[in-house]
């Protein structure tokens, strides 16, 4: 197998394409992020958004690591069908299955409620801190008109 670069996903913000990029680093898998710059110095607006891009032959290793992670996997055309398969039977090792009807494994559905519970806490907090703005504005519109501006 050749050392050829090959693009394993593409995100609309550079940042998602870094957060992969450096899960993908973490397990061993060489990898880099193109457009990531100007996808961010353009507010992620890049038309071809950031890509993700490793060696040929970490294509397998990687794919099981991003299904492992939640992420969808999918081959570029130019990966050859002899890989593509060699792929497909490394992902299959997982017991992850493929098929979308299945429900997502149960560490998945704790990582999803952890994340609305974290959503709902943060909703409730900006909400305090909205209140507690505008009873402060309001006191300081009292204590103005009582004292007429005599502070």
């Amino acid at each position: 197998m050749e050392d050829r670069m090959i693009e394993i996903a593409r995100f609309q913000q550079a940042a998602d394409a870094e957060m992969l990029a450096n899960l993908l680093r973490s397990e061993g898998i060489e990898c880099y992020v193109q457009n990531g710059l100007s996808g961010s110095l353009l507010f992620g607006n890049d038309a071809g958004g950031a890509r993700v891009e490793i060696l040929e032959k970490d294509v397998s290793r990687a794919a099981v690591i991003m299904v492992d992670h939640g992420y969808e996997v999918e081959l570029p055309e130019s990966y050859t069908s002899e890989n593509r398969e060699q792929a497909d039977y490394e992902q299959s090792g997982t017991g992850l299955s493929k098929d979308p009807s299945e429900p997502p494994p149960a560490s998945e559905n704790q990582e999803q409620a952890d994340y609305e519970q974290g959503q709902a806490r943060l909703s409730k907090i900006m909400t305090i801190i909205i209140l507690l703005i505008v009873v402060l504005f309001v006191l300081l519109v009292f204590l103005n008109k009582h004292y007429k501006g005599e502070l």
